[in-house]
């Protein structure tokens, strides 16, 4: 807001921008983003900096690390985690059910957690970009 008082015009332009967006919309390139991000680098330290951010306790083991990187990657690309084809997808039947149970229990912050850390784990690999 205090940019907003000193410069008036970036507020038009952001309104403008989100009036536009709200009118045509922003198409999203899921299959490039597929491409792009075949992983989502987290580690154990990031997985409990995030449980920290979204007040959630972490639980030790390498599942809950997995689930919150598939969940993170779900969501950056709208893939599908039944496809074998995606490095994150699931190997065994019984791990659909783990999944879906780790995203009910998810704390209502985890995705803002997830926002503010997503350049730390998510960025696309250096050679992919534009």
């Amino acid at each position: 807001m205090k940019l907003a008082r000193r410069q008036p015009g970036i507020l038009a332009i952001v309104c403008a921008l989100a009036e536009y967006l709200d009118t045509h919309g922003a198409a999203i390139d899921y299959r490039r983003r597929r491409a792009t991000f075949t992983d989502i680098a987290l580690s154990r330290q990031q997985w409990r900096q995030f449980c920290i951010a979204a007040t959630k306790r972490p639980r030790p083991g390498h599942t809950q690390l997995l689930h919150a990187r598939r969940y993170m990657f779900q969501l950056l690309t709208g893939a599908d985690l039944n496809n074998p084809k995606h490095l994150l997808a699931f190997q065994h039947p019984y791990q659909t059910q783990n999944y879906l149970s780790f995203i009910r229990d998810l704390p209502h912050r985890f995705d803002k957690a997830c926002i503010s850390m997503r350049t730390t784990c998510c960025a696309p690999p250096a050679s992919t970009s534009r």
